[in-house]
């Protein structure tokens, strides 16, 4: 008896998750000159609205809409942390002040048993160094309650808002 009892106590408490590792990109990442040319064209009326990276269509003709899915073909090199969207957490000198401003405003904190890491030339906490295409990916990322990483939001190595 005391046997079955023991077993259903284990089965009742979940296991630990294992860590999900991420997708590659779901675009086709490219740097290819035609696609900058792309990017950099703002005007309505000397753009087509068909992606140069895989021939995707902009059926709305909205120009955010359009750059917004080129620059999806432009993640940066995993190499190069000054570029990009990075889940790259907080400096760990800045942790305290990040999770009392977290706190005020009802937001996810980086918890105490996060693990310290380098990312570029400064130690850190709170992120998963991950890489995004697009800063709402990053955001949305960080909001998510079913992963740990909290940290700020910024494009390369800036330090951006809480």
């Amino acid at each position: 008896p005391s046997s079955v009892s023991h077993s259903r106590r284990e089965a009742s408490h979940p296991t630990a998750k294992r860590r999900r590792i991420a997708p590659e990109s779901r675009n086709l990442q490219s740097d290819a000159p035609v696609l900058l040319e792309a990017i950099g064209n703002t005007s309505i009326e000397d753009c087509d609205f068909v992606c140069p990276a895989c021939g995707w269509e902009q059926s709305n003709k909205r120009m955010p809409d359009y750059q917004r899915h080129l620059k999806t073909h432009l993640r940066p090199d995993k190499q190069d942390k000054t570029r990009g969207w990075w889940c790259k957490g907080v400096r760990i000198e800045d942790k305290d002040e990040f999770n009392a401003r977290c706190k005020e405003n009802g937001l996810k904190r980086i918890e105490d048993d996060a693990e310290p890491y380098w990312f570029h030339d400064h130690m850190r906490v709170g992120g998963c160094c991950q890489t995004f295409s697009r800063r709402d990916a990053l955001k949305r990322h960080v909001a998510n309650h079913n992963v740990r990483c909290g940290g700020v939001i910024a494009e390369g190595l800036k330090e951006g808002d809480y």
